[in-house]
């Protein structure tokens, strides 16, 4: 006997990102997934006694909201510790570190993140002077917005051993002043080496900061994020080299258990240094759609280079706003070939962090080397993370070598202020070059690269429309940019025959806002409010949608 559909949500607008049937009234839902889409009375006909029957009160439907690339853990940090993002100045970065300081112990660390230098008088980068005045018995390291370089104060450089005579480790800087002394600046790579002495959070703190983030995401309608590089971090508890990454997987799947996890999360092991050993990704099998579908691991991260933010990013040539300087290398090309070739051998997807062009150059010949190098691989879909500065002839390899383009549309305007200063004016028509890559047929995911820029997918597709008016060549349609938040996003992370789509049979993975983002004007689309997130067919956030009737 049918006992009919779950759910009925009618009402509203249902945007469903099928071509072929853009737009309907009505949707059911059945253990989970969508049984039925149409008009408020096709669908209708469908309730029995059984049926829940929502009105949407004029709300609107839309595939679940996926980001693409996040760091899940550090946005729970972020959530917990000094929140330095947009602070005006070095002396407000000190005070609001200082007061921190004074609500512990002596001797605690004090962690923190999101300053960003361009932003202050001068846009130089600070000394850890005014900061080791301020707190002098507590060890302090403070991340960039990007997380690619960090200042930690005097007494944090002691415990790491850090002085004059300290090398730059490869990969890495550490910023040393006129006398030859470090400036408390560390680039890259060189961050580990005050990240190694951070005292390590206890399971139960890593598991509650996990979950404070996988909530603060399902509350602005994410219903799937990718976390873009789990490994070898002393500073979360995952210190075990030879198996990196597994500890957070670990204490997803203890949400899991519990109840506790309100979206899909797809892992990437590793991050973008040139550690952990690289043999030791491969030490486990990729785990796929675990929890009806609601952790999957599949990926290995890789980096290449830094951050343009820091001028870390690799270019082929110099950085118009510091000669002599082209950026870093975090992992050397043979390394990376290798890795690639393997994870195509393996059953894994690679995800390449690479923001300068040199280092997506890099990226783009490491594919191609694994492709001609592995021609039966079964579909390895690769990735790139960023792809930020490209060549302008390199777009087109995008889609000849079936690379994903991982990009952030909010990092292009956090960026515009200083990009061209870093660039000059000819390297920027390859820079952040969204509808490019899409007009060459490449595959466009997006994200946010939170916590470095904030979550908010909405605050993602105002930025990839209306781009704060900068280079608007580049700029995506509203509609463009919600299918790289929805069926991109779901490509990225071989889940485009489950999700990233309202239609019969995928699962009914939806976000439901106050308004249409496709009719509304592009600079509100930041401001329209979440009003549901459902995952699965679950209420996984109410924020004041209609009750059922």
């Amino acid at each position: 006997m049918d006992d009919g559909p779950d759910w009925i949500l009618v009402g509203g607008t249902v945007l469903t990102g099928d071509p072929g049937k853009p737009r309907a009234q009505a949707l059911a839902v059945r253990a989970g997934r969508i049984e039925a889409v149409g008009t408020r009375d096709e669908v209708q006909r469908l309730a029995t006694a059984r049926t829940r029957v929502d009105d949407l009160a004029g709300a609107v439907v839309i595939p679940g909201l996926a980001d693409a690339h996040g760091h899940v853990l550090g946005l729970g940090f972020a959530l917990r510790r000094v929140d330095l993002r947009g602070v005006p100045s070095y002396e407000e970065l000190v005070r609001r570190t200082a007061a921190q300081a004074g609500q512990q112990p002596a001797g605690g660390w004090v962690l923190g993140r999101g300053w960003d230098q361009t932003l202050w008088p001068g846009g130089d980068f600070p000394h850890h002077r005014a900061l080791s005045q301020a707190v002098p018995d507590h060890p302090v390291l403070l991340n960039r917005i990007d997380g690619h370089a960090a200042i930690a104060n005097a007494a944090a450089l002691r415990l790491a051993g850090i002085d004059r005579n300290t090398p730059d480790p490869p990969g890495g800087r550490i910023l040393r002043d006129a006398d030859g002394q470090p400036t408390g600046v560390l680039v890259d790579n060189a961050t580990a080496l005050v990240e190694e002495m951070v005292t390590v959070l206890s399971r139960k703190e890593q598991l509650e900061t996990l979950e404070q983030a996988v909530r603060h995401l399902a509350g602005l309608g994410l219903t799937a994020v990718h976390d873009a590089g789990v490994g070898y971090d002393p500073t979360v508890g995952n210190a075990d080299p030879e198996d990196p990454g597994w500890g957070t997987v670990d204490l997803y799947r203890e949400l899991l258990r519990k109840g506790r996890l309100p979206l899909r999360v797809y892992v990437m092991l590793g991050g973008n240094g040139a550690y952990p050993p690289e043999d030791s990704y491969f030490s486990r099998p990729p785990v796929l759609g675990e929890g009806d579908g609601m952790l999957t691991v599949r990926t290995i991260k890789l980096g290449v280079d830094g951050a343009l933010g820091s001028r870390g990013a690799a270019l082929e040539s110099p950085y118009s706003d510091e000669p002599g300087n082209a950026g870093l290398i975090t992992r050397e090309q043979e390394t990376l070939d290798r890795l690639v070739r393997r994870a195509f051998e393996a059953g894994w997807q690679v995800a390449i962090h690479a923001i300068g062009d040199r280092g997506n150059r890099m990226a783009l010949d490491a594919i191609a080397a694994a492709r001609a190098a592995v021609p039966g691989a079964a579909d390895p879909r690769p990735r790139i993370e960023h792809a930020q500065v490209l060549r302008p002839h390199d777009i087109p390899r995008f889609a000849e070598l079936g690379a994903i383009a991982s990009v952030q549309p909010t990092h292009a305007t956090s960026d515009r202020r200083w990009a061209e200063q870093r660039l000059g004016p000819g390297r920027l028509a390859g820079a952040y070059a969204y509808a490019s890559l899409a007009r060459a047929g490449a595959v466009v995911a997006c994200g946010s690269d939170f916590p470095v820029e904030r979550a908010s997918p909405l605050e993602g597709l105002q930025a990839a429309v209306t781009r704060d008016g900068w280079r608007l060549e580049e700029a995506l349609t509203a509609a463009a940019a919600l299918e790289c938040f929805t069926a991109g996003a779901a490509r990225a992370a071989f889940w485009e025959e489950e999700l990233g789509r309202i239609s019969p049979g995928l699962r009914a993975d939806l976000t439901v806002l106050d308004q249409d983002p496709l009719s509304v004007p592009p600079e509100s689309l930041g401001g329209l409010k979440v009003l549901r997130t459902i995952v699965g067919g679950r209420i996984t956030h109410d924020g004041g949608a209609a009750a059922a009737r």
